[in-house]
């Protein structure tokens, strides 16, 4: 009464076959991860940790300006828009739009501006998305400033 029915036993070709597959997708996944940019938020990211207390402190600065320091984009004219409130001193500040998901499209504009004088940068060359627009300054005064607000390109 022992006889064999349906023959060969499958289990063992589908174990084989679902490590096969499974290695497969794993080597593949590896090559196609290695194939796309590892940008990480700045080139000097780790070093900027460890200083970001100081960053907090220039924007608590600039939260306290009264009059306060505008940056406003306007999507039409695809134009960035800084009303300063503080003087700048002779080195100015600077301007970042930073695209967070290319690092390659960031670009830096050196800021001098009188107090009260309006700045405007034009975007028109840039990519449509999300951009960041960072506002970094020094003071007459000697106090540090940071702002920085968020932009969707059309």
């Amino acid at each position: 009464m022992n006889e064999k029915t349906g023959g060969p036993n499958p289990w063992p070709y589908a174990i084989i076959i679902f490590f096969v597959a499974l290695v497969g997708l794993i080597v593949g996944f590896v090559a196609w991860s290695l194939q796309h940019s590892q940008d990480l938020v700045a080139e000097d990211y780790y070093e900027r940790t460890l200083t970001y207390q100081d960053q907090i402190d220039r924007t608590v600065n600039a939260m306290e300006l009264d009059p306060p320091t505008v940056i406003a984009f306007d999507a039409s004219s695809r134009s960035i828009r800084i009303d300063l409130s503080t003087a700048l001193p002779e080195g100015g500040g600077t301007v970042t739009l930073y695209r967070p998901s290319d690092a390659g499209q960031d670009q830096v504009y050196l800021l001098k501006a009188a107090p009260g004088e309006q700045v405007i940068l034009h975007a028109a060359e840039a990519d449509a998305g999300l951009w960041r627009i960072k506002l970094r300054w020094d003071g007459a005064d000697g106090v540090s400033y940071y702002m920085e607000e968020t932009a969707v390109l059309p």
